[in-house]
């Protein structure tokens, strides 16, 4: 029986649109556009763990959110620098 292993990243993100959607609760990557700046970094499936925030102290868990709520929080810091979102990997 194979182990699965829980691949966790932290994903730096530039200010501006991220060419993401984010769906379900807890909160998934439900598609990644071909010209996203994070194409390759997240994928379908990946679950957000947690987002960091410019100006917040600690990272904000996103466990108990559901995608719209995630979806709205980029956006609203979406001309910052200093975002950032954790992801658990999907099938790996």
């Amino acid at each position: 029986m194979a182990l699965k292993t829980k691949v966790v990243v932290k994903v730096e993100l530039p200010a501006g649109k991220l060419g993401l959607t984010v769906v379900k609760s807890p909160p998934a990557v439900g598609a990644v556009r071909t010209d996203s700046p994070v194409v390759g970094q997240v994928a379908p499936g990946d679950i957000i763990v947690s987002l960091t925030l410019p100006g917040r102290r600690g990272d904000v868990a996103t466990t108990n959110l559901d995608g719209q709520a995630v979806m709205d929080t980029l956006v609203a810091f979406a001309d910052q620098e200093g975002r950032s979102l954790t992801v658990e990997k999907h099938g790996i």
